[in-house]
């Protein structure tokens, strides 16, 4: 396969991950999916798949930039979110020999994307969530359910999100929430994979770097227009939820 051909490759998955990690449809899942029928660009899935992630954690980081400086000028603020990170790495990190292998079968994800939907079409239709304020009972709940979502086809962002909508959060301070402790989340995963990068092969290095800068690109734009939905209401959380089932199904008979 030409080198032109491993970057539009490359394009295709950084924009599908840009969008698919903000968007509660489990980016992974879509990632594993795709990566089936790219198998040459997919040589290292689960490095590939960090790769793209770092992209989207470096559009998390100048999108909250603000947020970013207020934790470090008010230390208290970024007490929930270092528990729930700390809760995500407790969970996740014995599970990576499990979580490599889970990163090779597509039905796997297909199945996960099945269960995303279904975690949605109910936190959809949660009503008088109107807290604004995240203490240790939601930060604890949203980094197990930040942990689960490790596995191709759970979507991080939905999981989390409709974890702090069931707990009464409103759909924006969900949101927020979910985007904020995904930081450390991504870049711990990210760190651990870096080891990894040497073994790619070279005509796999701009393709990847390619990759990455698409992956930035959509997932700011992503964060935007999610963020502006969850602000008026969750319940169009239920489209996503549609979609889910839609994807999950029809790719569990293709692959």
């Amino acid at each position: 396969m030409t080198q032109v051909k491993l970057i539009f490759q490359a394009i295709f998955l950084g924009i599908l991950q840009g969008l698919t990690e903000f968007l509660p449809v489990s980016s992974s899942g879509h990632l594993v999916i795709a990566q089936y029928f790219c198998p040459q660009i997919s040589q290292s899935p689960l490095t590939l798949d960090i790769t793209l992630h770092l992209g989207t954690s470096l559009a998390l980081c100048l999108y909250f930039r603000k947020d970013l400086k207020n934790m470090l000028l008010n230390p208290h603020i970024a007490i929930p979110i270092i528990v729930a990170t700390l809760v995500t790495t407790a969970v996740a990190l014995p599970l990576k020999p499990f979580i490599e292998a889970a990163f090779h079968s597509p039905r796997l994800a297909c199945l996960m994307l099945l269960f995303t939907g279904t975690f949605l079409f109910f936190a959809a239709k949660i009503k008088n969530n109107n807290r604004t304020q995240v203490g240790w009972r939601e930060a604890v709940s949203i980094g197990l359910a930040q942990a689960l979502a490790v596995l191709p086809g759970i979507s991080r962002s939905g999981t989390t999100i409709s974890t702090g909508v069931y707990l009464g959060l409103t759909g924006e301070m969900a949101g927020r929430f979910s985007f904020l402790i995904a930081i450390p989340a991504i870049f711990g995963a990210g760190l651990l994979e870096l080891k990894d990068i040497s073994t790619l092969p070279s005509g796999l290095f701009i393709p990847y770097t390619i990759g990455f800068l698409s992956s930035f690109l959509a997932g700011l734009w992503a964060i935007r227009w999610l963020l502006k939905i969850l602000t008026h209401t969750q319940n169009k959380l239920i489209y996503f939820a549609y979609y889910c089932w839609l994807i999950g199904l029809i790719f569990f008979w293709l692959v």
